[in-house]
């Protein structure tokens, strides 16, 4: 009976097995999660920082909506706007935030009416995706929302970047302006 000689195997095995584990920053990571939209599977995903524009516009039919952001790594604080075309109030806020994997969470301040609000968004390339709450369940905390029970599939307003109004280094981003 032939011996055969598993050395090369072994070493190319373990070589293999090297490379594979030495996988650099920002490359494709392969993970089996449940994502924002509630779909369970193996997707790919980039490692990478998700980095939002400093202002982005939607708009549905004549309503529209205003984001101007700051962010300070995943955290983040900004204003948002919306006005309608029709006898509704615009709502004028102040927001804080954070994002966690692809999914942004703000809790808005209501400038007249002091009220708070928590908008969830979906991140997907350029645009931000406001989720429109489908049911909620009682948490511990209002910071935990159940993302299955959030629908991100555009029904309400789609985000794109756009440039920002700025007047003399400051924003023109007030109640009840036109954008």
């Amino acid at each position: 009976m032939k011996k055969l000689n598993f050395l090369p195997f072994i070493i190319l095995s373990v070589s293999l097995g090297i490379y594979a584990c030495n996988n650099p920053k920002n490359t494709d990571v392969s993970l089996d999660e449940v994502d924002s939209l509630g779909s369970v599977g193996t997707d790919t995903v980039r490692k990478a920082e998700i980095n939002l524009e400093p202002c982005y516009l939607a708009t549905i039919g004549k309503d529209s909506a205003f984001l101007e952001i700051k962010q300070h790594d995943k955290k983040l604080d900004g204003k948002i706007l919306y006005q309608y075309n029709d006898d509704r109030k615009p709502m004028y806020g102040a927001f804080t935030g954070k994002i966690q994997g692809d999914t942004l969470t703000i809790e808005v301040r209501d400038i007249s009416t002091e009220q708070m609000q928590e908008i969830t968004f979906l991140i997907r390339e350029e645009q931000i995706i406001q989720g429109q709450k489908i049911e909620e369940l009682p948490s511990k905390s209002s910071n935990n929302i159940n993302k299955a029970l959030v629908d991100y599939t555009g029904k309400s307003f789609v985000f794109l970047p756009a440039e920002c109004r700025t007047k003399q280094g400051k924003s023109d981003f007030k109640s009840g302006g036109h954008l």
